[in-house]
């Protein structure tokens, strides 16, 4: 638990630099103490610990929050086609004729549910990156982004 709250701490940091105010959580939060804090301008960063699937509990909160974007990091760069090449945008229905194509490996495989689940439960678009401070950063405050990002058309 220690070692997800430094990981958040850093992150925070990150964030603070550009003059936004983020807040670590560590564990399973719940909807209403989320609102109050967006509602007040700040972001909180939750590091699930001792949660049995990270990436659904946190599509769970992103559409319970009615978000906008949910991100994903972990430790691919975003989904690779056959090629190995990363694709930048792809929707849903693509991104199942991949999964059937065998293309989607499978430790992409629970990113991407919990992805599709948070669209499919109204949230716009899902966006899976690598997992590092720097392209979080990159995501948020660059047009061009980084990982891939998935929408429902």
């Amino acid at each position: 638990m220690s070692i997800a709250g430094k990981i958040s701490l850093k992150f925070v940091s990150c964030i603070a630099k550009q003059d936004i105010v983020a807040i670590s959580l560590v564990g399973k939060q719940k909807p209403d103490l989320l609102n109050l804090l967006t509602s007040e301008n700040y972001i909180p960063l939750i590091s699930p610990v001792s949660v049995p699937d990270q990436f659904m509990f946190a599509a769970e909160l992103a559409s319970s929050l009615n978000a906008e974007k949910f991100i994903i990091m972990f430790g691919e760069e975003g989904i690779l086609d056959a090629d190995e090449e990363l694709i930048p945008a792809i929707n849903l229905k693509r991104l199942e004729q991949l999964t059937d194509e065998g293309i989607i490996t499978k430790n992409m495989l629970k990113p991407i549910d919990a992805c599709k689940f948070a669209i499919n439960k109204g949230v716009c678009m899902a966006h899976l990156i690598k997992a590092d401070k720097y392209k979080l950063i990159e995501e948020i405050f660059t047009e061009e982004g980084v990982g891939t990002i998935i929408t429902k058309e």
